[in-house]
């Protein structure tokens, strides 16, 4: 979970800049189109729950569930800080309709809080939206995320790349079904973080490093549940 972690700093740089406001209105727009696509992405992502029972239970194997569950809550809440456009944003749209193209429409929005400008490109396609996330700034220059989300809310996938060395240092996976959500978080050096939440509030969490399964977590809808640490070989049962 270490290398996961170290990304949180990197999610609250950017998600400063797309905090920025101005007090100058000739640039707002407030026909957005495009905007809110990811809104459902990220209801799915923040209102995912433990168990009441679950996250007051004083056993060692809950205590742990709950605090890494909190990390991921931490992940989640600077992953979709991404989607945030701020008032300021300039808004730049294309109309990509053709019979060559599937594609039917494009917008951009560029924000800068003096020092850093990102430019969040939306374009919308048959069946899903695409994102593009580029960032200028004095520490880095490209790409800092790019993905897509179904339009059916089944599935997104995004990347974050690394901004020192290049190629993707975070792959964030959502799928959706009537009965679940799943959520993955992975990163470039084998760390990886699975979380299910099933409709009646039961779950489970995985954790891998050096793509191995370290620790393993599941509960059932009355928060009741297991934690197996296989560093160690513990298994606590609540």
């Amino acid at each position: 979970m270490k290398n996961l972690k170290n990304f949180l700093i990197a999610f609250s740089l950017v998600a400063l800049t797309a905090c920025s406001d101005s007090d100058d209105d000739t640039n707002l727009i407030n026909d957005r189109d495009l905007s809110e696509v990811n809104d459902s992405l990220v209801e799915e992502i923040t209102s995912i729950e433990l168990p009441s029972n679950l996250t007051s239970s004083s056993n060692t194997g809950a205590q742990q569930t709950v605090a890494i569950f909190g990390t991921f809550q931490a992940l989640g809440t600077s992953f979709t800080s991404l989607f945030a456009i701020p008032s300021n944003a300039v808004e730049q749209r294309t109309n990509l309709a053709s019979r060559n193209s599937n594609a039917s429409n494009s917008q951009t929005y560029t924000w800068s809080d003096g020092i850093t400008t990102v430019n969040y490109n939306i374009t919308e396609l048959v069946d899903r939206f695409t994102f593009v996330y580029n960032v200028e700034g004095p520490e880095f220059n490209g790409k800092f995320m790019d993905g897509y989300n179904l339009k059916d809310g089944s599935l997104a996938e995004f990347n974050i790349y690394d901004t020192e060395n290049g190629g993707v240092a975070l792959n964030f996976r959502l799928s959706v079904t009537e009965t679940s959500v799943t959520c993955e978080f992975t990163d470039n050096q084998g760390s990886r973080f699975v979380l299910v939440s099933n409709s009646d509030n039961s779950g489970s969490l995985e954790i891998f490093e050096n793509n191995t399964l370290t620790i393993k977590s599941s509960w059932n809808a009355n928060g009741n549940g297991t934690l197996t640490d296989f560093s160690t070989g513990e298994t606590f049962t609540w």
